[in-house]
């Protein structure tokens, strides 16, 4: 294991699997944001208030 992170090809896919992972956080956290801001204006739309 320790030998496998000390090869550089495999610190490289290490940090690119990290990058991707950074990625995704951001797409979902981007996602939800619309999500919500869409159940936000429904509830301004139809002025009913749901949990």
């Amino acid at each position: 294991m320790v030998h496998l992170m000390a090869d550089p090809l495999s610190q490289q896919a290490y940090l690119h699997e990290d990058r991707k992972k950074q990625v995704l956080d951001k797409l979902n956290l981007v996602t939800i944001s619309i999500v919500l801001l869409r159940y936000k204006c429904t509830l301004l739309v139809t002025g009913i208030c749901q949990p």
